[in-house]
């Protein structure tokens, strides 16, 4: 084992979120050495799925450490690598989001599967993962919803067991009614030429998850956005009455801290003061989060931490001279990546010590 990535406890939480600036990736161990996955990020330099490169650099072995693999909506930048992680991961249920469950959706997703070139990634990557799962008759695909509890599990630790559970708390019945038409206006029409397939926003069809511990709780909210209308997005989680109460002291801020995805009443109602608050850049049509949005969830808690860089990447230009004698005797030019990182939290699961954090690459604190 690398002392540079120590295989956490038995009786020890980790959260540890990557994001490459496009893409995001959640890995949890709950106890036992049994893992849950979130959404799926690629390692711009090695091409392969983080979250798979970090078990292994841990000697886990995917097929029997992971217990759950949760997709918490289809958008191209949140599963990437996630049907090659679901491949290597014999032994994990998979967990869409119940939007995707909808015969409007099979219908979308058979409509392309013949022609790739016109799917989204996040097609291709869902109906490849659907393949697998056929394949697997001791495997079923979970679909989720709000107040459904998803896994339920029990550790043993001193002085008392602990008590694993880890809840959906989205989408709403609002939500996943309203996906039906919106899939339905991307089916493509007959006699009419397919069409690229743009994923439609907001997002408040996203799974927010809950992890609750025994007395301690910990929210993860993907990419859930906020409208203001009550039956939808984070207004419809707040109001719910079958989402557990208790408050939770780390926060995966939601759609990389941008300011759709923001309702105070989540940072006073649902996290006790000051929680961990874990971000993930966005560095592709605008820059998230922003100057505005750090300053706004820096009124929030003083524990903020990025898991990149959050700087556009941008081609460097020279004069005419130069850039010709550069086509004139280079065969290819790339932009340099800055290096992404990780941020690693770990504590044990029966004690109130606080949390040790870890940053790996170019992960900081705000």
């Amino acid at each position: 084992m690398s002392e540079d990535y120590p295989l956490p406890q038995r009786d020890e939480l980790e959260i540890s979120i990557f994001g490459p600036g496009y893409g995001e990736c959640v890995l949890i161990h709950y106890g036992d050495g049994k893992w849950i996955n979130i959404d799926s990020c690629i390692n711009p330099q090695s091409k392969e799925p983080q979250s798979l490169e970090y078990l292994k650099k841990m000697k886990l072995d995917p097929s029997k450490c992971l217990k759950l693999i949760l997709c918490s909506h289809w958008h191209d930048d949140h599963v990437r690598g996630l049907d090659k992680l679901y491949e290597c991961s014999k032994d994990a249920k998979v967990v869409f989001s119940s939007c995707l469950s909808s015969k409007e959706f099979l219908t979308l997703l058979k409509a392309y599967s013949t022609n790739t070139m016109m799917a989204s990634t996040g097609l291709n990557v869902l109906n490849n993962i659907i393949q697998i799962n056929k394949e697997r008759e001791d495997n079923k695909i979970v679909f989720a919803s709000a107040g459904k509890l998803l896994l339920k599990d029990s550790v043993k630790g001193e002085p008392e067991n602990l008590e694993i559970e880890f809840w959906a708390l989205s989408p709403s019945d609002h939500s996943v009614k309203n996906s039906y038409t919106s899939f339905s206006n991307l089916i493509p029409k007959a006699n009419l030429p397919k069409r690229h397939v743009n994923t439609f926003s907001p997002n408040d069809t996203s799974i927010v998850v809950q992890l609750t511990i025994n007395d301690e709780s910990y929210l993860l909210g993907a990419d859930l956005e906020e409208s203001g209308n009550v039956s939808i997005g984070w207004s419809a989680v707040l109001n719910s009455d079958i989402r557990p109460s208790k408050k939770s002291s780390v926060f995966k801020v939601p759609h990389h801290g941008s300011q759709t995805a923001h309702l105070e009443s989540v940072w006073t109602d649902m996290l006790h003061e000051n929680p961990i608050a874990l971000l993930t850049p966005f560095n592709r049509s605008k820059l998230l989060p922003s100057d505005d949005d750090v300053k706004r969830i820096s009124s929030y808690s003083q524990n903020i931490y990025i898991s990149a860089e959050h700087t556009r990447v941008k081609k460097q230009k020279y004069d005419k001279v130069i850039e010709k004698m550069l086509k004139d005797n280079i065969l290819s030019r790339r932009l340099v990546i800055p290096e992404f990182g990780q941020v690693q939290i770990r504590k044990k699961m029966n004690s109130r010590e606080d949390f040790k954090v870890r940053l790996f690459g170019s992960a900081k604190k705000i």
